[in-house]
């Protein structure tokens, strides 16, 4: 019975910027257009609603790439980088956890 490679999964802590969500709806969109490109794709986004922090994010996102490659070549295309100002302008934080999905 072949094993499949485990995914390499990343988790996203966003803090978007008050008033702007329909904006960052936008960039999230061109974003997600971009990433599938390199075979990533979003897994599901969390609306916090409620959390044990004073601060929590706004959104976690769950994302999924092949491997550390090609989410590594995601964050460098030339397309996403060109969105960096409309991300700024959108998103005030964001916190990023990667690693490989652990299959047992």
């Amino acid at each position: 019975m072949p094993t499949s490679k485990p995914s390499f999964i990343i988790t996203v802590l966003l803090w978007v910027r008050e008033g702007r969500e329909s904006q960052f709806d936008r960039y999230e969109q061109k974003a997600i257009t971009i990433m599938a490109g390199y075979g990533g794709r979003l897994e599901t986004a969390i609306l916090v609603e409620s959390a044990t922090s004073e601060q929590p994010p706004t959104q976690i996102h769950v994302l999924k790439f092949p491997n550390a490659k090609a989410f590594e070549k995601y964050r460098n295309d030339a397309e996403l980088l060109s969105l960096q100002e409309e991300r700024r302008a959108r998103i005030e934080h964001t916190e990023v956890y990667a690693g490989l999905q652990n299959i047992q």
